[in-house]
């Protein structure tokens, strides 16, 4: 009995990781999203700033 709930702690303890693993990798790949976001954006903000001044 004590095999079968290591057996299980272990896979329990894997999937765990598997998991946080995931999560980690989907909120990077948010933060790049928005750090692309931020940048066309102030690209757009800086683009419209040069052609104001030039009116």
């Amino acid at each position: 009995m004590d095999e079968t709930v290591a057996t299980r702690n272990t896979n329990y303890a894997s999937n765990n990781e598997s998991i946080l693993h995931l999560q980690r990798r989907t909120s990077g790949m948010k933060n790049l999203g928005m750090f692309s976001v931020v940048k066309w954006f102030s690209s757009l903000y800086l683009s419209l700033k040069k052609t104001n001044s030039h009116l």
